[in-house]
């Protein structure tokens, strides 16, 4: 029920609407009370809630001052509890305002985390995916790599037997390259030692043989010698021809 700004339950009296009241007159001591009273009245705050002009006003009229006193006491007290009401839900009103506020700028601070904390998650998920499909692609790679290498490494393994078997069969050839080299050169130094042994043999025997020879060309020359001497001797003596030749003999 609106009642302030000149309004209340009952209907409004201005003259327009053809209704006249009958009021007593009032005395000089109950316009001095209602004077006091609506000075102390305008003292307080509560005009926001009760015109108490119009409420004087009113009670102004009733015969009964003492019964206006207690309508209006009833009045202020009633206006007091509004007003304390009022107070009390515009504190509460404030309070749970403020309350409201902050729950609303938790609840953004905490949007505003959940925001970051899902970007965070979203990279953090992408970056795990990215890092999945590496780790995925560097398995690939590596069993590819792996499968490569055990094909090499049989292939290595082949090629090392077969190198072995040839420097195997390399090396038996030189073996018997070498082996027979060295039984012919063996044999060839025999042979030379042989050769050598006979070709010093016989030039000792003809060592021998010219040192016989000597001795005979030794003798020969000495009888040469001899005879020479004697025909000198017989030329020296006048011997004749056919003496030389009996001297010197058929």
């Amino acid at each position: 029920m609106e009642v302030a700004h000149g309004t209340v339950g009952a209907p409004s009296l201005r003259p327009e609407h053809g209704i006249k009241f009958i009021f007593p007159p009032t005395t000089p001591s109950q316009s001095k009370l209602s004077k006091q009273t609506r000075k102390m009245e305008a003292q307080q705050e509560l005009n926001d809630i009760l015109n108490f002009e119009q409420l004087d006003l009113i009670l102004s009229f009733l015969s009964d001052p003492a019964g206006a006193k207690v309508l209006r006491d009833q009045f202020v007290s009633a206006c007091r509890i509004v007003k304390e009401k009022q107070d009390e839900a515009e504190a509460l009103h404030r309070s749970t305002q403020s309350q409201s506020n902050l729950l609303e700028a938790k609840l953004k601070e905490f949007e505003t985390e959940r925001e970051a904390f899902q970007e965070q998650k979203n990279l953090e998920i992408a970056k795990l995916k990215t890092e999945q499909a590496n780790l995925e692609s560097l398995a690939q790679s590596l069993g590819e790599k792996f499968h490569d290498l055990t094909e090499r490494i049989s292939e290595v393994s082949g090629s090392v037997n077969n190198c072995k078997k040839t420097v195997g069969e390399k090396l038996q050839g030189f073996e018997d390259v070498i082996s027979a080299r060295a039984s012919d050169r063996e044999e060839n130094v025999n042979q030379s030692l042989k050769d050598l042994f006979a070709s010093v043999q016989h030039n000792t025997d003809d060592v021998s043989t010219m040192k016989d020879k000597s001795g005979e060309m030794a003798t020969a020359m000495d009888s040469v010698k001899e005879h020479h001497e004697r025909i000198e001797t017989s030329l020296k003596a006048g011997v004749t021809k056919e003496s030389i030749e009996d001297q010197i003999g058929p």
